[in-house]
């Protein structure tokens, strides 16, 4: 299975399955690269899918509580919690994609056994330094 508009709207309540479908695909093309980039190489294509769409259903709850905001000047708690459990669902999602725990907050402790190493001596360098 790939990841549709209609499975996004399908997870969401129904004033947020008014976000254009223009939005939501972007919000899948945007998760489903984070969770490649991230995901074990044995994970399944089903695990895939359903990270890519918990993902996207978070971010096209975002998208729709934008155009909220933006509209009334405010968000309501109740769309605040939505979009926090949303957001949970996703790491979960994503934590068993990656086959570890993931943290939306901070997206470098996700990273660090895939760090590239910097030469300390590049920071000693001046500007003028190396410039040919």
């Amino acid at each position: 299975m790939t990841v549709s508009i209609q499975n996004i709207r399908d997870v969401l309540d129904v004033p947020a399955q008014s976000v254009a479908d223009a939005i939501i695909t972007e919000n899948i093309t945007r998760s489903l690269e984070f969770v490649t980039n991230v995901q074990h190489v044995d994970t399944t294509a089903a695990v895939t899918d359903d990270a890519v769409q918990a993902m996207a259903a978070w971010l096209t709850y975002g998208s729709y509580m934008e155009g909220i905001s933006q509209d009334l000047g405010a968000v309501s708690v109740a769309d605040q919690v939505k979009l926090d459990f949303l957001r949970k669902v996703a790491e979960l999602f994503i934590g068993q994609a990656a086959q570890q725990p993931i943290d939306l907050d901070n997206p470098v402790d996700n990273m660090k056994d895939t760090s590239i190493p910097i030469d300390p001596g590049v920071f000693t360098l001046t500007t003028s330094e190396g410039l040919g």
